[in-house]
């Protein structure tokens, strides 16, 4: 590690006191000292954890010209943001926001257009300094509204940006503030009648409107609980749909009669899935005709009317609960002290601090999916093919979302919103020509019974992960409720 000729400078040589009682070394120097331990152990595997993070110009060639030793023979795992340290890995993963957003060589990388070439020409390049590397990757993304989601929008971004003038609305806010806990408030003291299944009831819900992810995390907890033995059934309001309820719900559904979430759930998860707005009756219809051990409920923590065992609120990590007012002064359906009521709080991209012992869920994205061809690309592929012009089309509660998903692939989308459960015309889908369409995959069930689309169309599928300590809090809440789950090797 080249510290022998500095420590042989020191008033005592080996024998030197460090610290705040003798010798303070440079921070180039104490690394130095780091890594000669870490050589001195012979270890077959070395993870270098920023190690040439705090380096002085001295100690940085040094250690270079020592890193290129010790890595001989060993497999080395090196976590590092100068892109010197790692040009010659084997392979190079690149982390944002949580998730691995592209993989590949130093070469192939480079040649790309994402966040690991953009970051290699800001270190290496002239004329792109990391001030500006950084306006790139966080620029705003122009988004083409529909004009409902204009009219509708207005109100939507005011409650989010905190402007002032919804407060005039304070006065509806609190008469439906009022109504909301005098009707929770019947239920609880049985006032009002309220059916409880003779299976455990999982409600996954929110206590603002617009998207947050609700279907996404039912969709991990389906799989979740399956693989643990458990046999799911999933109930849902069915929101777009024109249908006679109860429906029920396979993934050759129509989603324009079955709704946007139910054919995906049903085609995702394999689980049965039932849709009525009547949450009560959609339940005795599912166990009806199957032998199910837990329920999901896809939405519904307001339908009090059907007793739950485990609430379950995801939050928008990016928004939060936005001005915090009830409606129409805000976007909370339920007063934000709701949260310390449920069982578990997860929120969607990153955590809000809103609870004590919140978990975070990322979604990855997995595949882009040809909509007609059913052709299945990685995402990194899908970048690689420089589709333009590329335009993401969404009829999603949170097109934003959407788009921040797609640019931290690489792409550089046109976006278009429109409403959410929007029912799409061809006009909607239009783009110019040789342009690439990206849609999601709510919305591709809908999009996948047109004919004559004008243009070439793909949409992104996405996994939600959760991590080791959001599925030990999982499995502590089921305990709690005497929901037993086995542990899988």
């Amino acid at each position: 590690a080249n510290a022998e000729e500095f420590v042989r400078s020191l008033p005592n040589g080996l024998d030197t006191e460090l610290g705040d009682n003798g010798v303070l070394l440079s921070g180039g120097q104490r690394q130095r000292i780091a890594i000669a331990r870490a050589f001195l152990k012979d270890a077959p595997l070395l993870i270098l954890d920023e190690a040439t993070s705090d380096l002085d110009t001295e100690s940085e060639r040094l250690i270079q010209n020592a890193l290129k030793e010790v890595m001989r023979d060993r497999t080395t795992v090196v976590i590092a943001h100068r892109l010197s340290t790692i040009e010659k890995a084997d392979a190079i993963y690149v982390v944002d926001g949580g998730v691995i957003v592209e993989q590949g060589n130093h070469d192939v990388l480079v040649e790309g257009d994402g966040p690991y070439s953009l970051l290699y020409r800001s270190q290496f390049e002239d004329g792109h300094s990391e001030k500006n590397r950084v306006a790139q990757r966080s620029r705003p993304i122009e988004v083409d509204l529909d004009d409902r989601q204009v009219r509708g929008g207005m109100l939507v971004r005011a409650w989010y940006d905190h402007s002032y003038w919804p407060r005039l609305l304070q006065p509806l806010a609190a008469l439906f503030g009022w109504i909301v806990r005098k009707r929770r408030s019947r239920y609880l003291a049985g006032w009002s009648s309220s059916w409880r299944a003779p299976v455990p009831v999982v409600v996954v819900g929110n206590i603002n409107i617009g998207g947050t992810g609700k279907t996404p995390l039912v969709i991990w907890l389906s799989k979740w609980l399956t693989a643990r033995g458990k046999r799911v059934g999933i109930v849902s309001r069915g929101y777009g749909g024109k249908a006679r309820y109860p429906l029920r719900v396979n993934n050759n559904s129509n989603s324009e009669v079955a709704g946007d979430e139910a054919p995906m759930l049903a085609a995702r998860t394999g689980c049965p899935v039932v849709v009525d707005p009547d949450r009560v009756r959609a339940v005795k219809n599912l166990l009806s005709v199957n032998q199910v051990d837990v329920v999901i409920s896809d939405d519904g923590l307001q339908h009090y009317a059907l007793e739950r065992d485990v609430e379950i609120v995801v939050v928008d990590g990016n928004r939060g609960l936005g001005n915090g007012r009830l409606l129409p002064a805000g976007p909370l359906r339920e007063p934000a002290s709701r949260l310390a009521e449920v069982d578990w709080v997860v929120a969607n991209g990153e955590a809000t601090g809103l609870v004590e012992g919140e978990s975070v869920m990322k979604a990855v994205a997995t595949a882009f999916i040809n909509l007609r061809s059913l052709e299945r690309v990685s995402p990194q592929e899908f970048a690689g093919r420089n589709y333009e012009p590329l335009y993401a089309i969404a009829g999603i509660g949170n097109p934003a979302r959407f788009a921040q998903s797609l640019v931290a692939l690489g792409l550089d989308p046109v976006v278009r919103a429109f409403p959410d459960h929007h029912s799409f015309s061809v006009e909607d889908l239009s783009a110019p020509a040789h342009a690439t369409v990206v849609i999601t995959e709510k919305d591709a069930g809908k999009v996948r019974a047109m004919d004559d689309l004008p243009n070439e169309v793909w949409y992104l599928e996405i996994e939600t992960l959760l991590g080791e300590e959001g599925e030990r809090r999982l499995t502590d809440v089921f305990a709690q409720r005497g929901i037993l789950i086995e542990t899988v090797s």
